[in-house]
């Protein structure tokens, strides 16, 4: 972490202590378009219309004046828009820390953010039973080729919480670490989300992993059943250009249940605005790169 970074950080954590409500990430959607259609995914069924190259940014010029200093562009699949090189360059010029969350079937040559992350939802017979046949074993060719900082996020469900251990010895030399979200239930993930008794016993089981394994997801989160979400922290975007400080959950048709929601990117950046120095440390060592 740059030095500029180091303060820049601390003193928008005093600001958050004191009262203010500023983001500074970023999750943009910048297209619902995906060649997947995962068990889980909500966002594949719906529609939008896209803006252009020009128009995202800037938008994201906007966000950085706002204070976003980190910013996630997802999908859909984010490289079936065409632009997303020049954004995730853009954003780099400004200093912005930027991130790619793909499903690892398309061709990433040529992009350059400071974190790749590849969804990848168990070992072979299970990912290709979540996400289509022979996606596993592209994912893990795309990986291969793909020689800048990268990992995986696994969306932990009924179908593979028992099989991650077998995922993290197949996947290990593949990656810098892993990150874990617990499935929310969407509208079509109701019959494979975790129920309580299952969403404790996978805490434990990525828990046992942290030893063994870089895993990004920090400590407090593993365990914490209540927290207070503060999507205030996070600038949500739509394909259509939309921004809004409400959690991307309520964007998806169908009624809200925070109660039953323990999306990671949300508690992990909660732990970061108070200052948990586990949090911390896990987000500057694979998101920065840096041990210290």
């Amino acid at each position: 972490m740059r030095t500029s970074e180091v303060l820049y950080y601390g003193w928008r954590i005093v600001k958050w202590k004191l009262g203010a409500k500023s983001p500074i990430l970023a999750a943009v959607k910048l297209t619902y378009k995906c060649n997947l259609n995962c068990l889980h995914c909500p966002w594949v069924k719906m529609k939008s219309s896209e803006i252009s190259l020009s128009e995202w940014i800037d938008i994201i010029q906007a966000m950085y004046d706002e204070g976003v200093r980190v910013i996630v562009f997802e999908g859909g699949e984010p490289t079936l828009f065409d632009g997303l090189k020049e954004l995730v360059d853009f954003s780099n010029s400004l200093r912005m820390r930027t991130v790619v969350v793909t499903n690892g079937t398309v061709d990433l040559k040529g992009l350059n953010p400071d974190l790749l992350i590849a969804s990848i939802d168990g070992p072979k017979e299970i990912h290709d039973t979540i996400r289509g046949d022979g996606v596993y074993e592209q994912v893990l060719k795309t990986l291969s080729k793909y020689d800048k900082r990268k990992m995986s996020l696994t969306t932990v469900n009924k179908i593979n919480y028992k099989h991650l251990s077998d995922m993290l010895a197949e996947v290990e030399k593949y990656v810098d670490g892993f990150a874990f979200t617990l499935m929310y239930n969407y509208n079509k993930a109701d019959k494979i989300s975790l129920n309580k008794a299952e969403m404790k016993n996978a805490y434990k089981i990525i828990k046992g992993f942290d030893s063994h394994y870089d895993i990004l997801n920090s400590v407090e989160t593993l365990h914490t059943e209540k927290w207070e979400c503060k999507p205030w922290l996070m600038l949500f975007g739509t394909p259509s250009g939309s921004l809004t400080n409400e959690c991307f959950v309520k964007m998806v048709p169908g009624e809200a249940d925070c109660s039953s929601c323990f999306l990671s990117c949300y508690k992990e950046i909660v732990q970061l605005s108070s200052g948990d120095l586990n949090s911390w440390y896990k987000i500057n060592k694979h998101l920065f790169g840096s041990q210290v």
